[in-house]
């Protein structure tokens, strides 16, 4: 997917590899908007990321991909974010609020830039709570890796507003 403008989803959004190929956005912007390459609206359904590249896209708000409001599951896994840059929050990476069970497992942010805050990710208030039933309503990071990210104000790599419960696993820095 190149050269795209928003996609947006609204029900059981899935991106996911066919065949053992890989998905790749790359430089694609939401020109005034967010979510460079992809923008999950409000309340949506276990939002599952698999093998993608996301690479060089724009937006106002999440340079690669916006979360909006009430999704009771993200999970992203084996996901490569590099030289995403948004103009005001999460480089690579924005959620609105009240998004829970949020999950990274081998998630690599590379070269992400956000001018405002969160060089690769920016959680607003209560994300990862127990708004929904789920199994793990904490943002799980496990085995990923961020590197060169930057922002002008709060959180190079990751801000995190009031409310949100993070929880690390053999993840680098």
């Amino acid at each position: 997917f190149t050269n795209l403008l928003i996609v947006k989803f609204y029900l059981l959004p899935v991106v996911k590899t066919v065949n053992g190929l890989k998905n790749i956005f790359v430089n694609n912007t939401a020109i005034g908007g967010d979510g460079g390459a992809i923008y999950f609206n409000i309340n949506n359904i276990f939002a599952t990321i698999l093998n993608t590249d996301l690479i060089s896209n724009s937006a106002s708000n999440g340079g690669a991909i916006h979360f909006g409001t009430l999704n009771p599951g993200t999970v992203l896994t084996n996901v490569l974010f590099r030289g995403n840059k948004c103009a005001k929050k999460g480089g690579a990476i924005y959620f609105l609020t009240y998004n829970s069970g949020v999950q990274f497992y081998n998630v690599t942010f590379q070269s992400n830039t956000a001018l405002m805050a969160g060089g690769a990710i920016h959680f607003e208030l209560n994300n990862g709570i127990e708004f929904y039933a789920t199994a793990n309503n904490q943002i799980n990071f496990t085995s990923s890796n961020f590197s060169y990210y930057y922002a002008t104000r709060s959180g190079g790599a990751i801000y995190s507003a009031q409310g949100n419960i993070l929880v690390i696993k053999d993840t680098e820095f």
